[in-house]
């Protein structure tokens, strides 16, 4: 169900492993445990799947693509993109220690927290354009201490672990995502913060010509992910947006009584008073002069 949280934990005879799953397209898991010779098979939904193996030989496949995984000194990652459902096969060796985290995120979760960027070049948006495309490589120091944290993870509540484990995935991903070149996600509270802020920048007037450049990097986000979150939120773009407070500010200053429809249309960012007069009647439903002769007389 969407929005239910699932924890479960599995102690064993020297083993240990957990799975979370947030959101039917958020699914955490890790686990240390020692393995019997066994194969076995599934079907995986169209995802990103993420493993970070900390220790043990672990040979895998996606549809017609292999991949195995054996750390040394540091833990090996393996990214593989899913654009559709693919056969996920799993062998096992004989009595070997395994250390791993899986992730698995759907592709709604990846745009929601604008991950691959629309139109950008950068690897994970590579990755995510083409189905069975992968990337593998011994992660960095920081990295291995994150999943190892996470293996060693143990539930103190089950609102706690629930909290924890889905903040430290979030840190473990955007770790991988800092070692291959790509923007982290930006959390939900977070990016709600981001954005208010650039419509209190706009409200105030503060913004009031600044370019769709400018407000992403005060939102410490691309022009895109801006652009794309903001309507979500807003149900408009940005731009349009300022457009209408850019007219709302002129709207103002000629109730004032104390700025001429010309002095208006600079304020709204208008060359032309024709052109002022056309979005003004637009957006309000009357010209500018009818503001005009509302205005309190001059005194």
């Amino acid at each position: 169900m969407q929005g239910q949280q699932q924890d479960s934990t599995r102690p064993m005879a020297g083993n240990y492993a957990w799975v979370q799953q947030t959101t039917p397209e958020l699914r955490i898991s890790a686990n240390c445990s020692r393995t019997n010779p066994h194969s076995h098979s599934s079907h995986s939904n169209a995802e990103l799947r993420l493993i970070v193996a900390l220790q043990g030989s672990i040979q895998l496949s996606f549809g017609r693509q292999s991949f195995r995984l054996q750390p040394r000194h540091q833990a090996q990652v393996l990214l593989v993109n899913l654009n559709e459902q693919e056969l996920f096969e799993r062998h096992c060796g004989s009595g070997s220690m395994e250390q791993k985290v899986c992730m698995a995120l759907g592709h709604g979760w990846l745009e929601q927290h604008g991950l691959p960027e629309t139109g950008s070049q950068s690897p994970l948006a590579r990755l995510a354009s083409r189905h069975l495309a992968a990337m593998q490589w011994a992660a960095g120091p920081q990295l291995t201490r994150l999943a190892l944290q996470m293996v060693q993870h143990r539930a103190v509540s089950p609102l706690l672990s629930s909290i924890e484990r889905e903040g430290m995935g979030m840190l473990l991903l955007g770790q991988v995502l800092d070692e291959l070149g790509s923007p982290a996600p930006v959390p939900g509270p977070q990016l709600q913060r981001r954005l208010l802020r650039v419509k209190e920048l706009i409200d105030s007037g503060e913004a009031g010509d600044w370019s769709l450049h400018r407000l992403a990097d005060t939102a410490c986000m691309s022009s895109s992910t801006l652009q794309r979150h903001f309507r979500r939120h807003f149900d408009c773009s940005v731009m349009d947006y300022l457009r209408g407070q850019r007219l709302e500010n002129a709207r103002q200053a000629l109730l004032s009584g104390r700025h001429s429809i010309t002095d208006a249309a600079l304020t709204a960012g208008y060359s032309s008073a024709a052109n002022f007069a056309t979005a003004f009647r637009r957006r309000f439903g009357h010209p500018p002069g009818t503001c005009l002769r509302q205005a309190p007389p001059a005194p």
